[in-house]
């Protein structure tokens, strides 16, 4: 709130001590509640003013969305490097395996199996009965082959009596392990590229979204620029029409005399006196840079905070050129044709209360201001609620404060 509108409120507060208390009491609420609106509006005003030098905008959007793409794509490269590592390592071991598998013809990673094959090995199809120390030799032999790959050491002393089955049934092991390992690696990386993935759409789709409304705002501009190119070839025609009735005013109040048949034309040289359509703080400038990185386009007017719904008055006699409502999630505003060669457009309005063709006097309403994002007629160029306002001098904008009181 501005200092001396503390003041103000201050010295309200204090008056309500002579005041009788239930007088006291409804002043006090009305009072509050004016406290309450002046603040919320300095703090939409100040929002508005300090938005567009954020650094924050469609075009922020944008490179932002663009660069996540690009990294997120990085990511995801990476990813599947990963996995077709882990596939083909996992295969290699899986046929290896399975080569095992059938040179020996049973299941070389099952110590039961291996033991098995080794007596039948070294005591042919017509083996005895086990013996005792047969057994205990077993015994021994079997707990070695738990022992490998936990004890090496011990294993490599006891190399001697180890078994040409037992080093297959390790290397059979091993090219087991490594497959589990190699599939977990896989599955692993499935999940992560799924999880990327889903990033990689959404950045993409952020993208796909930041350059939609780039477009749409290039579009909108384009249009309207058009709309004001196509104005000047009807300005000469809107200023006799003016000077015209100006005429007719002067001869009806008897400050100038009828030439039947005959124009006064270059007789009417007075400048058209300009006011403001709406009275607020310029959140965005002529021309402001910061506007143009923001939505990446030139801000071609000025920005006049105001609340929405606020009446937008022409700013001089003029003819109206055109009155375009945008709807919902277009851009609406209004273009109106004055003498000398001057135009004013008066953008964001929420509501119009003009047609095209109407002659407007200085002061007339317009329509209501908007600005509102997401609102009727605030279109995509916008961040609050304000009155976006340019002015035409012969087919090139100038800044709107050049003829502004």
């Amino acid at each position: 709130m501005h200092i001396h509108t503390r003041f103000q409120v201050l010295a309200a507060f204090i008056m309500l001590a002579l005041i009788p208390a239930s007088v006291g009491v409804r002043f006090a609420s009305s009072l509050t509640e004016k406290y309450k609106a002046v603040e919320e509006l300095d703090a939409v005003m100040d929002n508005a003013e300090n938005v567009h030098t954020s650094g924050r905008g469609l075009m922020y959007e944008r490179d932002r969305a663009q660069a996540i793409v690009d990294e997120v794509m990085e990511e995801l490269e990476g990813i599947t490097l990963e996995r077709s590592a882990a596939r083909r390592n996992m295969v290699v071991a899986s046929r290896r395996l399975k080569s095992l598998y059938e040179e020996h013809g049973f299941d070389i990673t099952d110590e039961g199996e291996v033991y098995r094959h080794m007596r039948l090995h070294d005591a042919g199809d017509d083996a005895p009965e086990e013996s005792l120390l047969e057994k205990i030799k077993s015994f021994f032999q079997v707990s070695l082959l738990r022992l490998r790959g936990k004890m090496p050491e011990v294993i490599h002393a006891a190399a001697p009596i180890q078994h040409p089955l037992l080093l297959v049934h390790e290397r059979a092991k091993r090219l087991n392990e490594d497959s589990k390992n190699h599939s977990i690696t896989y599955n692993t990386a499935i999940r992560k590229y799924n999880r990327v993935w889903k990033r990689y759409l959404e950045a993409k789709g952020g993208l796909k979204s930041a350059r939609a409304r780039i477009t749409h705002v290039q579009r909108v501009t384009n249009e309207v620029q058009s709309q004001i190119s196509a104005l000047q070839r009807e300005l000469a025609r809107i200023d006799a029409q003016l000077v015209a009735r100006l005429e007719r005013e002067l001869i009806e109040k008897g400050l100038m005399t009828a030439q039947p048949g005959e124009r006064s034309d270059g007789r009417i040289r007075s400048k058209q006196a300009f006011r403001w359509p709406v009275v607020g703080r310029i959140s965005a400038g002529f021309y402001q840079a910061s506007y143009r990185a923001f939505f990446g386009v030139p801000h071609k007017g000025i920005d006049i905070v105001v609340p929405q719904g606020t009446p937008v008055a022409s700013s001089a006699d003029g003819v109206m050129y055109l009155a375009r409502d945008g709807g919902k999630y277009g851009y609406s505003y209004v273009l109106v044709g004055h003498r000398n060669g001057l135009a004013t457009l008066y953008g964001h309005l929420s509501s119009i209360n003009v047609s095209t063709g109407q002659e407007v006097a200085g002061g007339t309403i317009l329509g209501f201001s908007g600005g509102t994002p997401g609102m009727w007629g605030s279109g995509p160029m916008t961040t609050g609620a304000h009155l976006h306002f340019e002015v035409i001098a012969n087919g090139t904008h100038i800044s709107p404060t050049s003829v502004l009181p």
